[in-house]
């Protein structure tokens, strides 16, 4: 069993609803009901029922809820007798994420940094690099963490570097080919551009999105969908596959457990490195820059 798991959880119960809580969560509803299922088969009972007033918690669901609410209570007072005074109070963290990496941000940077600030609530938006610049001037969100392709990178920086603003290189990634491992090509060790030919691409539905683009036409056809949730839909169907980054695509779970599978992409014309940075424009917050300190030191570790 997992923290993530019981706060995942006691978000279900607040909002008697799967689909709510997963908006709050900026997770996909399909990965938030196979996290619900999870933990209902470890403790070998349910722990919701469905009604007309919503998913309300069963008997078990309840004393899980009571308890775990309870000592979520104590352990925020550890951090905060631990922490500075000044480490405790309230303030609000505006961040920007690429789509398919909200749900890694929030299992391992942002509930940790929760546990130790609990006082502190964050705030999370989608941005793609084409719109970043605009994003941070533009809307509440001061942080961006997102992936710059090779090609785009030297574009991008330049913009910043005008700016004035302050980015780091935190992490060199791979873009990889998703597929549903029960995909007749799921059985291959791996895929070549005869493969490709035969597949469908699953992306976001974002007009300036130049990086799903770059692949297209290696594929037999495409589809532009408006959620993560949707492109887990396509996968898990076997309609299409999806070219996530391999380290922060939160897909690690899935492919574990058995339900995806990654490949090399065997397209050599495009350089398939994806390039990390953490970003943040002159308008930050103590807490904010408080946690953009957190953030650098976690990929320092990684």
């Amino acid at each position: 069993m997992q923290l993530n798991q019981l706060i995942y959880f006691l978000e279900v119960v607040e909002a008697r609803s799967i689909s709510k809580a997963a908006q709050k969560l900026h997770i996909s509803q399909p990965s938030l009901s196979i996290t619900i299922k999870n933990l209902e088969e470890e403790l070998g009972q349910p722990l919701f029922k469905r009604t007309k007033y919503g998913v309300i918690p069963t008997e078990l669901g309840l004393t899980v809820y009571s308890d775990f609410l309870a000592f979520k209570k104590n352990m925020d007072q550890w951090y905060c007798q631990k922490s500075e005074p000044s480490q405790c109070t309230t303030g609000s963290i505006h961040l920007s994420v690429m789509p398919s990496a909200s749900q890694y941000f929030f299992e391992n940077l942002i509930f940790p940094f929760n546990e130790i600030y609990p006082n502190i609530k964050f705030y999370l938006y989608n941005v793609f690099p084409q719109t970043l610049v605009d994003n941070l001037e533009n809307s509440a969100s001061n942080i961006a963490v997102l992936s710059i392709p090779a090609n785009l990178r030297e574009q991008i920086l330049e913009h910043i570097d005008k700016k004035g603003w302050r980015y780091n290189h935190i992490l060199t990634d791979e873009r990889v080919l998703c597929i549903g491992s029960t995909h007749p090509l799921a059985q291959k060790d791996s895929l070549d551009l005869e493969d490709l030919k035969t597949l469908s691409l699953v992306y976001h539905s974002v007009k300036n999105d130049v990086i799903s683009k770059m692949y297209e036409k290696y594929f037999a056809s495409s589809y532009r969908v408006a959620s993560y949730g949707d492109i887990l839909s396509f996968m898990k169907q076997n309609k299409a596959v999806f070219l996530p980054s391999r380290k922060v695509s939160a897909l690690d779970e899935e492919v574990n457990n058995g339900t995806f599978k990654f490949f090399k992409i065997p397209v050599t014309e495009i350089n398939n490195e994806v390039y990390i940075y953490a970003i943040s424009n002159n308008s930050l917050s103590s807490c904010e820059e408080n946690f953009y300190t957190y953030l650098l030191d976690y990929f320092k570790k990684i």
